[in-house]
């Protein structure tokens, strides 16, 4: 399905729910209605603990924190 436009956000969700895998066990989704705060700032102590690794493939929107040691955040 890459480069597919979907219509709805109802659409994804019943998309994803009918996934199940090779042993049958199957995928539940919800949909959040809330509004999350954009531009928030990361803390000294979360960017020197938790780096943060771009997607390779799309970097602008899909990222992850790794820790690299147990700290309290």
């Amino acid at each position: 399905m890459k480069g597919m436009v979907f219509s709805s956000v109802e659409l994804v969700k019943e998309l994803i729910e009918k996934t199940q895998t090779s042993k049958r066990l199957k995928v539940f989704a919800t949909i959040s209605s809330k509004i999350y705060e954009t531009k928030r700032k990361a803390s000294n102590i979360f960017k020197e603990n938790l780096p943060i690794v771009l997607d390779e493939f799309l970097g602008k929107w899909n990222n992850k924190a790794i820790p690299n040691r147990e700290v309290n955040i």
